[in-house]
């Protein structure tokens, strides 16, 4: 018997949504990039509290809190060319994915901080940890919706949701 190697599973219609939302800011001017940076000592400064205290702090809102302020730093990274003119923004806004729980389901779902360049750690984490908390929208929300793991039939779905559907990236399980 030959192995596979993967396993396809059903993907439901709470990660359908967090996909369509993705999909709709991939529209927006986004930079990715890749970097390898030593971690141990904020990751020992964070378990550290975590023993003392019981609470976990996010190690991302380091990060966003980090990439905010070296943005901040050098400000013609958080630029845009519109016609002939240079857009240099004033604050900075760092959008990551958080995990957040739906119907007991893990989803990745994107937040946005703005303004992160003026926030401390504590108010970025803080930030992070109200977004995951906050109660989250499923289908059984949507007018037409039957609550069940496939598309509601209703205008949202018509004219958002259905045609995401469409796309080979979206409707592919097999990947």
């Amino acid at each position: 018997m030959m192995r596979v190697g993967h396993r396809a599973i059903p993907f439901t219609a709470n990660r359908r949504m967090a996909a369509a939302s993705a999909a709709v800011a991939s529209g927006r001017s986004t930079i990715h990039g890749i970097t390898e940076v030593d971690i141990s000592r904020p990751r020992g400064i964070l378990r550290e509290h975590r023993r003392r205290t019981g609470e976990t702090l996010s190690l991302t809102a380091y990060v966003i809190a980090c990439l905010a302020r070296a943005v901040a730093e050098h400000p013609y990274l958080n630029a845009f060319r519109r016609g002939s003119k240079l857009i240099v923004l004033d604050d900075v806004t760092i959008s990551a994915l958080i995990e957040r729980e739906l119907e007991g389901e893990k989803i990745p779902e994107p937040v946005g901080i703005r303004a992160a360049q003026a926030k401390t750690y504590r108010q970025i984490h803080d930030e992070i940890r109200a977004s995951q908390e906050r109660p989250g929208i499923t289908l059984a929300a949507f007018p037409g919706s039957n609550g069940s793991d496939s598309f509601p039939r209703s205008s949202f779905a018509r004219s958002f949701a259905l045609p995401l559907a469409a796309h080979p990236w979206w409707a592919d399980t097999e990947r």
